[in-house]
C-alpha cells in the first residue's frame, strides 16, 4: 500500500474511476471512512488529480482587524500611552458592537506603528568572586551562616546563627534567631563586634540577610559592615 498520502488518494481516486470496486470495498482497503472516501473523490473531480494533496490549514482568508478599530486604537494609544489590556477595555466600553482584537494583536498593530515600548531587560550583577579562603592569624576573616531552621516545642521556627574564627576555629556565636532577616543579625553581630572586636572581614553565602538580588548584592547588613571597614566576601553559588 502507497504511504505517501498524496500518492495514495490518487490511486484511491483511480481505483473508484475503474469501477472495479464500490466505494464500501475501497474504503476497507485503504482503511479510511465513507465521508472520508466521498471526499477524496470530490476533491478531485472538481480540482483535478493534483489536488489530491494535503491543504495547508491556515484560514484562506486572514481575519484583518477593521481599519476603523485600528485608527481607534491608535488614536487612544497617542494620546493616553494605555497598554493593551487597557485599550481593550476601553474599546469594549464604548463600542460593545465591535469584535475587539485579541491583546497579542493590539500589541502586534502598536509594534507595527512603532508605539511599543521595548521593555529593557534586568541587568544581573556578576557575582565578584571568591578569594581563597586563608588566614595567617585571628580575626582576619569569619565566615557566618545559618545553620538549618528547625521547628522547637512550641512549633516555632529557630534559625541558628553561627560566626566562627577561620584561623582558631573558635566558635564566636551560635544564636536562634526567629528568622534569618536583618532585625535579628544586625544585634548579633554588634554584640560579636563588642566582645571581639571587628574582623578583617566576613565570608558569608549568598543569601539573606547577607546579600540581596540588588546591585552588586548590597543591603543593610553588609554595607553596615563595609562602613565599618570590614571586607564582606562572598562564596560562590554551590560553593560552601
Amino acid at each position: 500500500m502507497e504511504t505517501n498520502p498524496k500518492k495514495q488518494r490518487q490511486q484511491f481516486y483511480r481505483d473508484y474511476a475503474s469501477g472495479q470496486w464500490s466505494m464500501s470495498e475501497l474504503c476497507r482497503r485503504y482503511q479510511i471512512s465513507r465521508p472520508t472516501g466521498y471526499k477524496w473523490v470530490d476533491r478531485i473531480e472538481a480540482e483535478g488529480i493534483q489536488a489530491a494533496g494535503d491543504r495547508s490549514k491556515a484560514p484562506r482568508h486572514p481575519k484583518r482587524t477593521p481599519e476603523r478599530v485600528e485608527r481607534e486604537i491608535l488614536a487612544l494609544r497617542r494620546k493616553y500611552g494605555w497598554g493593551a489590556t487597557k485599550l481593550r477595555q476601553i474599546l469594549a466600553r464604548r463600542h460593545p458592537d465591535w469584535s475587539i482584537p485579541a491583546r497579542s494583536t493590539i500589541n502586534y498593530l502598536l509594534d507595527r506603528e512603532g508605539l511599543l515600548r521595548k521593555q529593557r531587560r534586568r541587568r544581573r550583577w556578576q557575582h565578584p568572586g571568591a578569594v581563597r579562603l586563608e588566614t595567617a592569624g585571628p580575626n582576619e576573616i569569619w565566615p557566618a551562616d545559618f545553620k538549618g531552621q528547625f521547628k522547637t516545642k512550641d512549633g516555632r521556627y529557630c534559625f541558628p546563627l553561627t560566626v566562627t574564627d577561620h584561623y582558631s576555629r573558635m566558635l564566636l556565636l551560635c544564636k536562634g534567631l526567629p528568622s534569618v532577616r536583618t532585625k535579628g543579625a544586625l544585634p548579633a553581630f554588634k554584640g560579636l563586634f563588642r566582645e571581639y572586636g571587628l574582623p578583617d572581614a566576613i565570608r558569608t553565602d549568598n543569601g539573606a540577610p547577607f546579600a540581596s538580588q540588588g546591585i552588586a548584592g548590597l543591603c543593610e547588613l553588609n554595607v553596615w559592615w563595609m562602613n565599618l571597614g570590614i571586607v564582606h566576601q562572598r562564596i560562590l553559588a554551590s560553593s560552601p
